[in-house]
Formats: C-alpha cells, sequence, structure tokens
C-alpha cells in the first residue's frame, strides 16, 4: 500500500499531471516535492484507481489513450459488460482508433489478422503501465470459422455484441476526435462503424470480409472487406478484479 506521506506527494505531482500527460513525466520533474521517496511502483500503484466494486453497465478509467486532436493522452473509459466477482469483462465506452482489420483484402480470420497483432502488441504496449497490464487477464476466444485465440485486447464476436447489447440503440457508438481525425466513418451522426472479430465462411461470396457493427447499431453479418480503411476499432479485455 501507498503510505500517507508518500500518497501526500503524489497529490502534490498529480496537480501538475494533466499538463505533463503521466504521473512518471511529472515525478521526474518535480522529484524534490517527494523528497526521493517516491519509487516507480508508488506512481503505477496510485495511478491504477478502480472501483471497490463492478456492476454490468458501469463506466471505468483503465489505461489512456488519445481522445482529442491535442497529442495527449486522457483515461481511457471502458464499459462494463460482465463480471463474475474474480473478472470483468470490459469494452471501450467510445470508438477510440480507425485500423483495417487486415492490410489487403484477403481471406484471414482474427487469428492472423494485423488488427489483432495491433492488439495485443502496440495498443497494450502504449496504453496502460506495466502495473496495469499485470491485470489485464488472458481470455480464451472461439471463433468462427478459425483458430481459437488467447488474446489480452480483443475485437467482440457477433454473438458477443448480440449478447452483451442486446438491441441496435445499445450498440450505437460515438467515435472520437481522435478517430474521426484518423478518418473513421460517422455515418453523419457522430457514431462510428466499428470492427467485430468474426469473419464469414472462406467458401461464403463474402470470404474477403469482417463482421462489424454500423452507426445506427446495426449488427452486419454479411461483412465487409477486411482491407477496408475507415472502419473504427472499439477494444474489450478481462481484467482481474480481486483484491
Amino acid at each position: 500500500m501507498v503510505r500517507d506521506d508518500i500518497r501526500n506527494a503524489l497529490e502534490k505531482i498529480k496537480q501538475i499531471y494533466d499538463s505533463l500527460s503521466d504521473y512518471r513525466n511529472a515525478w521526474k520533474q518535480n522529484h524534490s516535492i517527494s523528497g526521493n521517496k517516491v519509487t516507480d511502483e508508488h506512481v503505477e500503484e496510485l495511478s491504477v484507481e478502480l472501483p471497490k466494486e463492478f456492476k454490468n453497465g458501469q463506466v471505468i478509467k483503465f489505461g489512456r489513450y488519445f481522445k482529442n486532436n491535442n497529442n495527449k493522452k486522457e483515461p481511457l473509459e471502458w464499459r462494463v459488460l460482465e463480471t463474475d466477482g474474480k473478472t470483468a469483462l470490459l469494452i471501450t465506452e467510445n470508438a477510440i482508433d480507425c485500423k483495417q482489420y487486415h492490410h489487403k483484402e484477403t481471406i484471414v480470420s482474427w487469428h492472423d489478422c494485423d488488427l489483432r497483432k495491433w492488439c495485443n502488441r502496440d495498443f497494450i504496449r502504449d496504453t496502460f503501465s506495466e502495473t496495469e497490464k499485470k491485470l489485464i487477464v488472458t481470455t480464451i476466444n472461439q471463433n468462427n470459422y478459425g483458430l481459437q485465440t488467447d488474446d489480452l485486447i480483443f475485437c467482440i464476436s457477433t454473438d458477443e455484441a448480440i449478447k452483451y447489447f442486446g438491441d441496435n440503440k445499445n450498440r450505437i457508438c460515438k467515435a472520437t476526435s481522435y478517430a474521426l481525425q484518423n478518418r473513421a466513418y460517422d455515418g453523419g451522426n457522430g457514431c462510428a462503424y466499428w470492427w467485430l472479430r468474426s469473419n464469414n465462411h472462406p467458401n461464403y461470396y463474402a470470404s474477403y470480409t469482417a463482421n462489424y457493427v454500423d452507426s445506427h447499431g446495426f449488427v452486419s453479418k454479411n461483412g465487409c472487406s477486411v482491407s477496408l480503411d475507415n472502419f473504427a476499432v472499439r477494444l474489450a479485455c478481462r481484467i482481474n478484479i480481486e483484491s
């Protein structure tokens, strides 16, 4: 646990947090505040501020990612989809970026696509502290017409989009300014088209596609080309919530 004197020092450091974008930089530039009592572990522990209880539909902050057009990372908002008391399944409250499912139009599964690689490598590296990374648990995902995958960060499936949201209205998802800046299509209402990880059968006419949710919350099971470059990403993960 963080001692009271160290917590007080960190609270002072937090006053300059917004302008410096992360606790570590704030500490480095203001180490005299703490008298060098603050360690990396203290900084990271205080920066992970999760609620004591998790409820379905609750919005929490976890990690930091770009949101507005100012090149500064901000706390990333996630919605709780379900909890079993030990872990919680989260999905980003907004469509946070714009990515291709895969770099070229070809038959590709979630197992092998570029988007999965970005989720489990670049996104994790750029969004979470080392302490936060340790809270993310591996999710074993079953994928239609593809291999089972062990994912830390992922897109939900077609079935999950139906299961957890219930109707089109609840699936409508706003795109952040950052996602729109990166060419995410907003459907004319400020809401995004966002990828699902599910693919169609390779022998089906839409063999080069992945499924998605449109800007009005409709789940497309016919899919769209995996190389499309104006669909947004709304990511999911499961975290450990046991104290």
